[in-house]
């Protein structure tokens, strides 16, 4: 019977290739090269970071990808366009929500407004409290 700390283990292997998949999606919307599947697969791989962070209890990793999530839901649905901008605020995101996986993975705690800034840009394009582009 596996451990929790040995769950804890599956889930960080299992999220860089989810990692990897974001990463190149959004390089790809942002290149021109992106498709109806590529978005698709960046949605899948963003809530699952989200919600397996959360089941594992890295409610702070959970929480700011959730954004993201959302984000790219948006996108999927057509109610906000994959602008360079937007891809960009992303693009740095997923490098912040890096920075929050491998801390967790390494028990070490970030500074408590380490992702504030981050959340921030995104929000200038999403509002989550709405659910509408801004």
């Amino acid at each position: 019977m596996l451990r929790p700390d040995d769950l804890k283990a599956v889930y960080f292997v299992k999220s860089e290739p989810l990692i990897e998949t974001i990463e190149t999606g959004l390089i790809d919307l942002r290149e021109g090269a992106g498709s109806e599947a590529t978005i698709d697969s960046l949605c899948r791989a963003a809530h699952s970071i989200q919600a397996s962070a959360g089941v594992f209890g890295f409610a702070r990793l959970s929480a700011f990808a959730q954004p993201i999530a959302m984000m790219l839901d948006a996108i999927q649905r057509g109610c906000l366009a994959a602008t360079p901008h937007i891809v960009d605020a992303l693009l740095s995101a997923t490098a912040v929500l890096i920075d929050l996986i491998q801390s967790a993975r390494a028990e070490i705690d970030l500074p408590a407004n380490y992702e504030d800034e981050c959340r921030a840009m995104l929000e200038q394009f999403w509002k989550p409290a709405s659910g509408v582009a801004a």
